[in-house]
């Protein structure tokens, strides 16, 4: 109406959008509170703090990026668990009686499966290509290792176990159904010594067969490449025990 004054809200010109909502004393511990809880239950609460906040859920797909992309550019290099694998099999429990061998045998086998396990976790499916097929060629051999380890309990031991445990070869499984065709193509191709390590890994196979290990080593072939044992010949094997 004519005559009467309007006055409109004064904006501030800070905006506390991005101002904390806590003061430091509450903030800290908060920090202290958090440092308390397991892993699973730090994730699903931040699951739930994504859910009810677009800034936390944008945060949380934007540091998954950049931890993918570091992980696609990095490299990394499993060699060494193969050389302790071994060690753990023939030389850690040498020196020991065979009972206590057999007492020992099952610290021994999870010291193997942890091995397998860590390499898993340590592939996850955007690793680059070279960490992948490193990962393959340390479970190759260790696989190799279970296989021709003999002379002992905990050897024997180590063999009984991977008869009933598929765990090499569903790790190798699961790091192959993360690669592309080219990728498998690469792998399959890859030189090894006079041979391509598809056929190295063949090689495993027939070892293994002889001592009923590893029995979906067949399909870990299959899945990698299609058809190899439809346009190769059984590999003749000398069986040695060099590291290769």
């Amino acid at each position: 109406m004519a005559g009467t004054s309007r006055k409109r809200a004064r904006v501030s010109s800070r905006s506390n959008k991005h101002e904390p909502s806590i003061d430091r004393a509450q903030a800290s511990r908060i920090a202290k509170s958090i440092a308390t809880l397991k892993p699973d239950i730090l994730g699903k609460l931040l699951l739930e703090a994504a859910i009810r906040n677009p800034d936390v859920a944008t945060l949380v797909e934007s540091h998954a990026a950049s931890v993918k992309q570091s992980e696609r550019v990095k490299d990394v290099d499993f060699s060494h668990h193969s050389k302790s694998v071994w060690k753990t099999i023939n030389v850690t429990y040498s020196r020991l009686s065979g009972s206590k061998q057999y007492d020992a045998s099952g610290d021994a086998c999870h010291s193997v499966v942890k091995v397998i396990k860590d390499i898993r976790k340590q592939c996850p499916a955007h690793a680059s290509l070279n960490t992948k097929f490193s990962a393959l060629e340390t479970l190759r051999k260790i696989g190799k290792t279970i296989s021709l380890s003999a002379g002992d309990v905990v050897a024997h031991e180590v063999q009984k176990d991977f008869q009933r445990d598929s765990i090499l070869e569903d790790t190798m499984m699961g790091i192959i159904q993360s690669m592309t065709p080219e990728e498998r193509e690469t792998t399959s191709s890859e030189p090894h010594e006079d041979v391509t390590w598809i056929e190295k890994l063949a090689e495993l196979k027939e070892i293994a067969d002889e001592r009923c290990l590893f029995e979906d080593m067949a399909g870990v072939i299959e899945m990698l490449s299609p058809g190899f044992y439809e346009n190769h010949e059984v590999i003749d094997l000398e069986e040695d025990e060099s590291d290769d």
